[in-house]
């Protein structure tokens, strides 16, 4: 809480503010995190409450989806997204850690998950990189960009990162624990720090652009979304921020900047430019 009222004090300050809030919501690992911890019924369940609360904002997303994940019993989610005019994205087929692969089993295990997704997969095709690592050595960065560009992708650039994953995993726990009070505070923290990580990054175009950009923010399709996406989606919309597509905002030109970050952190696309030159 100290940390999101000290950037809210310095985004009442800074003078170069705009307040041009546009925010494209993309959503990772389809059909649904940790299915197998789940029943098909409880699947159905965190689904559909997902597409509903993007139904009652109209926001269009893309799903990045884990060929591996997908099954008979859920394809009808991927076919569902579809029919509401939601994309469907790649993010490989086994989710591999780039740094623990080898080039070649990474190029691999995207065209195993374009083949499996080859009967949804969306036009402009869309390419998520796993954990947002994109190789810890130039060679490996450069080789993986110049065949994605082969195979017509456009890279799924993220602005505003931050650690829903983890605050899932607890809020899983607590669900199979049943314990109901737990749930509801790890929701509550979820909130804060999606806010704080908002205005971070926020923050950060304004400082170094002098303007605020197009932003992309990455959630999961996940447990703790299903119960608290909607209050979070309601907040973006209390602060301001208009909902576009994930093509809109890829038009925006700071996302042709060439980043210049060799690492094996997972990091925002504006980290990459502006924390590592």
């Amino acid at each position: 809480m100290e940390k999101l009222i000290i950037i809210l004090f310095v985004m009442a300050i800074f003078p170069k503010i705009v307040f041009s809030k546009e925010l494209a919501v993309t959503i990772d690992d389809l059909p649904i995190v940790h299915a197998s911890a789940f029943t098909k019924k409880q699947q159905e369940i965190i689904f559909n409450k997902i597409l509903n609360t993007l139904d009652k904002f109209n926001i269009k997303i893309v799903g990045f989806v884990i060929g591996k994940e997908v099954a008979s019993h859920n394809h009808y989610m991927l076919n569902t997204l579809l029919a509401k005019g939601h994309l469907i994205g790649n993010h490989t087929y086994s989710h591999p850690y780039y740094k623990h692969v080898t080039i070649d089993f990474y190029c691999n295990d995207v065209m195993k998950g374009e083949k499996i997704l080859e009967s949804w997969l969306s036009e402009p095709k869309y390419f998520r990189y796993p954990m947002l690592h994109q190789g810890e050595t130039q060679y490996k960065k450069e080789t993986m960009k110049n065949f994605l560009l082969e195979k017509h992708y456009a890279i799924a650039h993220v602005s505003i990162d931050n650690d829903e994953w983890m605050y899932n995993d607890d809020y899983e726990k607590a669900f199979f624990n049943q314990d109901k009070n737990k749930m509801k505070k790890i929701g509550i923290n979820y909130l804060e720090h999606m806010k704080e990580k908002t205005y971070f990054f926020e923050l950060m175009a304004n400082n170094k652009l002098g303007r605020n950009i197009k932003h992309v923010l990455l959630i999961h399709m996940n447990l703790l979304n299903s119960d608290y996406l909607e209050k979070l989606l309601e907040w973006y919309k209390k602060e301001k921020w208009n909902y576009i597509t994930l093509q809109e905002a890829l038009s925006d030109p700071v996302y042709k900047i060439e980043d210049q970050y060799i690492g094996d952190r997972g990091i925002s696309f504006l980290e990459r430019i502006y924390l590592h030159p």
